[in-house]
């Protein structure tokens, strides 16, 4: 009997996401279908248990100004950044094959930046972590940076570096 052709995983080559479905991820826009494959691939490297979590050393420390004027060259790359969690509520996600049910979605203020907010997706939570939409934690995120997103403020479409995380680095 032959072996089944073994299909190279994102891990390979030490993404975790291929370049192809990276190369469909546009900036400056809402979710768009052809963003799916890399948001996945992505969430399902963080969940995965055989690569363990992203190990903070591996990851690149960045500031908002870098994340926000740099989309391109950090787009799947492990990132590190330091903040203040202002809300962190838990998102249902929409129907999917890779089972994921729903994800915390956090705005965190940069320590290094504008009062602007980095968006972090994470798929849990420390133990007694606060959430809610007003709170005031310091936390640490390594994760990988996805895109610079347009979402609906109260006063105009803005955009933000959004970054998919395993969970918040955080101390009670």
């Amino acid at each position: 009997e032959m072996e089944p052709a073994r299909v190279a995983s994102p891990q390979d080559a030490g993404q975790a996401a291929s370049a192809e479905s990276l190369a469909r991820v546009r900036d400056d826009t809402v979710f768009r279908a052809a963003d799916e494959d890399a948001w996945f691939q992505i969430l399902t490297t963080l969940r995965s248990a055989e690569s363990g979590p992203p190990q903070r050393s591996a990851a690149r420390p960045v500031s908002f100004i870098e994340l926000f004027g740099q989309p391109a060259s950090f787009r799947g790359k492990l990132v590190r950044f330091r903040g203040m969690l202002r809300r962190l509520e838990r998102i249902p996600a929409h129907a999917n094959p890779y089972g994921f049910a729903d994800y915390w979605q956090g705005w965190l203020e940069p320590h290094d930046g504008p009062p602007s907010p980095i968006v972090v997706y994470f798929l849990q939570l420390p133990p007694g972590m606060p959430e809610g939409l007003k709170i005031d934690e310091n936390v640490e995120v390594v994760g990988y940076f996805f895109k610079r997103w347009a979402y609906a403020a109260t006063d105009a479409v803005r955009l933000a570096p959004l970054v998919l995380a395993l969970e918040p680095g955080w101390r009670p």
